[in-house]
């Protein structure tokens, strides 16, 4: 159901394109055509029935037919993803876990107990850092990787911090306590079993250190594995390099929609032309706006279209990022109707 906090901000907008004759049956802001074309329903606001419109969906470049795919209580932005294209055309072709390598896919549910899916993050450049709580040095990166995080994620940076252990060696963490204690709004992602991080560590022993990073590219390519300090002169090449490209059409109007949703997206000239006009071209004028009110539902999309890619000393001093680690030991392991919407829209060591 659309979120009452939401008719309000809707409601000019929709009474404005309603007159207008834009065919939106919905009443969720995007036009028929264009709903037609990615393959969600145009009779129910909300295709997958997550609780979100397939408009605040689709515009913040999520999967509006996955209603496991929506907007994080997080509020972590991102790029549009081939995981996340309901035609289901387009993969991202991984080939393994080693630098060089295009990253298999891994999940973790965050501090909210929402799943992260790596390639969620398509088209950014990631820094995964992998710590502790009993750290010092682990707890001294903190504060600067958010630095960097809210310096540069408008470029397409993103941060995914694994915590592997709580206060004490052994210790579940607290995605919770570490976030408040630091002050980190990027995902903190509890990983004590290492599912995830032991894929990033380089050890011949068992021994390793932490804080450790790793690096991947925007188009998931492994750039660096288990470094330390925290390897940001190749993460700034990499932001400097252009993003891949997904067709993700858009209405022609996406930053006033945007606005008016309350939708939050960075870096979102990167290919925005393209994509709004791949949307013009593909689904025609009507694509231009969407209009309506505020009408909601779950069930399943109909329509369809498809589209291919065409186109990331134990001390708590110390250099930047610690610079520093403490040890780790691991064992192996109709305008009418459209009008009528819009009235309704009223309504250390460690061992593995």
């Amino acid at each position: 159901m659309l979120r009452p906090s939401r008719i309000a901000a809707i409601l000019p907008l929709s009474f404005l394109l309603a007159c207008a004759g834009t065919a939106d049956e919905d009443g969720d802001l995007l036009s028929d055509n264009l709903e037609l074309l990615i393959g969600t329903n145009t009779e129910i606001a909300d295709s997958d029935g997550d609780g979100f419109t397939d408009a605040e969906e689709w515009l913040g470049y999520f999967n509006p037919m996955d209603s496991e795919d929506h907007p994080h209580e997080g509020g972590y932005y991102r790029m549009p993803s081939p995981l996340n294209h309901p035609s289901g055309d387009q993969e991202i072709e991984s080939d393994g876990l080693s630098e060089g390598d295009i990253s298999d896919n891994w999940q973790l549910t965050d501090r909210f107990g929402e799943l992260v899916d790596l390639h969620d993050y398509y088209g950014q450049v990631i820094l995964i850092d992998m710590g502790a709580e009993w750290c010092g040095p682990c707890r001294a990166a903190g504060p600067e990787a958010e630095a960097e995080y809210q310096d540069l994620r408008e470029e397409g940076f993103m941060v995914l911090n694994l915590l592997l252990d709580g206060l004490t060696y052994g210790a579940p963490p607290d995605p919770d306590r570490w976030a408040d204690d630091l002050g980190l709004s990027f995902p903190i992602l509890p990983d004590q079993a290492m599912d995830v991080a032991g894929d990033y560590i380089e050890s011949t022993d068992g021994n390793f250190g932490i804080p450790n990073f790793s690096v991947l590219g925007r188009d998931m390519t492994i750039a660096q594995i288990y470094e330390n300090p925290a390897p940001m002169n190749t993460v700034e090449d990499l932001l400097g390099e252009d993003g891949p490209y997904v067709e993700w059409p858009l209405p022609e109007n996406a930053a006033d929609l945007r606005e008016e949703l309350g939708i939050e997206v960075h870096h979102h000239d990167l290919h925005l032309q393209e994509n709004i006009d791949l949307g013009v071209e593909l689904a025609g004028a009507g694509v231009a706006s969407g209009g309506g009110g505020a009408a909601s539902g779950g069930g399943e999309g109909t329509g369809g279209g498809g589209f291919t890619v065409a186109n990331g000393d134990g001390s708590y001093a110390g250099p930047p990022w610690g610079g520093v680690a403490c040890n780790q030991a691991s064992s192996p392991s109709s305008s009418l109707l459209a009008l009528l919407f819009g009235l309704l829209g009223v309504a250390g060591i460690r061992r593995r």
